[in-house]
């Protein structure tokens, strides 16, 4: 994205969280942030107990605002509304998610911004698509139950359950990188630019679209919560080892014969209770017993061996069970393993085999 220049009027996580990625892939972003009330995000640590760097903010902060420029204006103010219109008439791309109605309050909505740069593509990001509630604000976590998310998660005895990471922040974001794109797209074609916007609660509906869908057969479809077992896959559920949560899901017939074999139990795959998802699924009771018993036989055997040492060890080794299962790791496990660069998670989750600048010379991967 070298050569487009982006405005960035947000702060928290869905606003962020787009620009971030235009960043991260070379896309020059000039975050504002407002004399006296910075990012909500600057002055927040995940872990409470770390002190807050005054010059970069809290993890939550860098983590999401890095590779950009900050600049501060006071946009309540004339000379800060005449600022960010001097700066809209020469950027590709203004992000904000300001409530409704409040870009156009302060002069910077799509209608007035077009009039001086008509190659402007405008992204506005809110919370909802409800008109009783269009103009409402929205944190994460009330979108995921307004949605449907924290009704559908966690255990059938327990209460709803949030999500742990932000969802429906990350996901909006993430559709609005989508919706850039596509803008700038059609702006090669028609050299105009246009207005995108992105509703948080639109985003969650779309990740809860297999679980809605049948609802518009049957209103009364009520989806149950399931805990760590897949709605239709069995045997899918989180193990408990003496090595730590082992989580499975054989989907398929032939990744549950695999899975029989990597537990050295292959008559299991051919016991007619249990030789298609249809008779598993009736059986699932039976079956779930059957594999708690048997795996924490093969780990116990296994992982007591220098090279299996741990679950993780175990599961890569014996790749016929990778496919169909993996250890219940913390957070801090996995970014040892994921991807992420130091402290900074990557959102750069795309490798194309060419990244080029307008020099033609290869770009660094990031």
């Amino acid at each position: 994205m070298d050569g487009i220049v982006v405005l960035d009027l947000t702060q928290a996580l869905s606003g962020p969280i787009c620009t971030c990625v235009l960043a991260d892939y070379g896309a020059k972003v000039i975050k504002v942030e407002a004399p006296n009330k910075a990012d909500m995000t600057r002055a927040k640590n995940y872990d409470v107990t770390l002190p807050i760097d005054p010059d970069t903010g809290g993890d939550n902060f860098y983590a999401i605002n890095r590779n950009k420029y900050g600049i501060c204006v006071d946009n309540r103010s004339e000379k800060g509304k005449k600022i960010l219109r001097d700066l809209a008439s020469k950027v590709d791309v203004l992000v904000s998610n300001y409530r409704p109605g409040v870009t156009k309050k302060i002069g910077i909505d799509y209608e007035t911004l077009r009039e001086i740069n008509p190659r402007l593509i405008c992204c506005e990001i809110s919370a909802f698509r409800e008109k009783d509630r269009v103009n409402d604000p929205a944190f994460d976590v009330v979108v995921q139950a307004a949605s449907g998310i924290l009704a559908s998660t966690g255990y059938p005895d327990a209460p709803p359950a949030k999500v742990g990471a932000s969802i429906t922040d990350i996901s909006a974001g993430i559709n609005a990188v989508q919706g850039i794109l596509l803008a700038l797209l059609e702006r090669d074609k028609t050299g105009r630019g246009q207005l995108v916007t992105v509703k948080m609660q639109d985003a969650a509906m779309f990740l809860m679209a297999q679980y809605v869908t049948p609802c518009v057969a049957d209103p009364t479809f009520d989806l149950k919560r399931s805990g760590m077992c897949h709605v239709e896959a069995t045997p899918s559920n989180g193990y408990e080892t003496s090595d730590g949560y082992l989580l499975t899901t054989p989907a398929t017939d032939g990744l549950f014969a695999k899975f029989c074999d990597a537990l050295e139990i292959p008559e299991i795959a051919k016991d007619e209770r249990f030789c298609s998802g249809a008779a598993r699924y009736k059986n699932r009771i039976a079956l779930h017993i059957l594999t708690k018993i048997y795996l924490n036989s093969i780990i116990k055997q296994y992982c007591g061996r220098k090279e299996y040492r741990n679950l993780y060890r175990f599961c890569m080794s014996r790749c016929i069970v990778s496919a169909c299962a993996a250890p219940v790791s913390a957070h801090c496990e996995a970014a040892t393993r994921g991807s992420v660069h130091g402290a900074r998670c990557r959102t750069c989750t795309i490798k194309t085999s060419e990244k080029r600048g307008k020099d033609g010379k290869q770009k660094r991967r990031i």
